[in-house]
């Protein structure tokens, strides 16, 4: 299994999609399609895996949202791998069962549920001060400096087969893989443009300095990006009208969207599109070759594929 993985996070070529919008034509690069539709998650959890594994330890702590895509993540990864997994979770509403949290309870070794996220915090820091110190600690999100070697690979892939002027588009999100794009592509052909989905302009501008920190870097080490707000009004874990867009989406283009991030990057991305004077002012962001990272993150989603006409298309997010 881990064979298998590695194999394809390492890649020399992309898959990529080519979309047309009314006035634009975007990439899309096919990280949906890794590991279940896991993504871009499990290259981190990949970097993370074999900077524990250099360090001979095989006990790990993760603390995040039980319906969340990185507990999952991390939790598939790291049980192929033979490790003990020690779960705590916050589970605001106990009524709502997701494939995440499923998978989950099924893959970790202990797994606590809290009702609350200070309780659940409160829990995974004390158990950190008791516990055999040979457990490793898994900081919210992933935010290690180890993810960044996996995600390298991907940069990499995109400078090599990119070699016009582009502009990438990713959601800021928890700001591990917007960071890390940043860093990689100063000084060349491509441009990063975070769309703030997850999280606001003001609050990510306040932890940048933590989260550069914690990946081992400074903001010298930053190229050059600007932040792009959604011209909708769509609120960040919010399904409004989303699950009939991605439905027809599928159905014209075959790309599966999730309805918390790449839903409402799509629509972002059509309005740029559409209008791309009223928020891109530079010509050359106007004019390069755009680009947009779908992340993945799809395992809670997959019912939106439940129609009879596409449930035959699941097979194409298996490993």
């Amino acid at each position: 299994m881990l064979e298998k993985i590695r194999s394809q996070i390492r890649k020399p070529f992309l898959d990529i999609s080519e979309i047309s919008f009314t006035h634009k034509k975007i990439q899309i690069i096919r990280e949906d399609k890794l590991c279940f539709g896991m993504g871009t998650k499990i290259r981190k959890a990949f970097g993370l895996l074999e900077f524990l594994s250099d360090q001979q330890i095989r006990k790990i702590r993760l603390v995040g949202a039980l319906p969340g895509n990185f507990l999952s993540a991390y939790s598939f990864l790291f049980f192929s791998a033979g490790f003990e997994i020690n779960v705590y979770a916050y589970n605001r509403d106990p009524n709502i069962t997701t494939a995440n949290g499923i998978l989950v309870k099924n893959l970790g070794t202990n797994v606590f549920v809290f009702p609350t996220r200070k309780d659940c915090f409160d829990s995974f820091f004390a158990a950190g001060k008791k516990e055999d110190q040979n457990v490793f600690s898994v900081p919210e999100y992933g935010l290690h400096f180890s993810a960044l070697s996996q995600l390298n690979i991907l940069w990499k892939t995109i400078k090599n087969q990119f070699t016009k002027t582009s502009l990438l588009f990713l959601e800021i999100g928890s700001g591990l893989s917007f960071i890390s794009a940043v860093t990689f592509f100063k000084n060349t052909q491509v441009k990063v443009a975070g769309i703030l989905i997850g999280e606001t302009e003001d609050r990510f501008l306040k932890n940048l300095p933590s989260y550069l920190k914690s990946l081992h870097l400074t903001e010298n080490d930053l190229g050059e990006y600007f932040l792009l707000k959604p011209g909708r009004n769509q609120k960040f874990g919010k399904i409004g009208h989303e699950k009939e867009m991605i439905r027809e989406v599928y159905r014209k283009t075959g790309i599966l969207l999730e309805p918390i991030y790449s839903a409402k990057s799509w629509n972002c991305l059509q309005d740029l599109a559409d209008s791309p004077n009223d928020f891109l002012s530079s010509k050359e962001d106007r004019e390069s070759e755009w680009i947009y990272l779908h992340q993945g993150g799809l395992l809670n989603h997959l019912d939106l594929l439940l129609e009879s006409e596409i449930a035959d298309s699941l097979e194409k997010y298996s490993l």
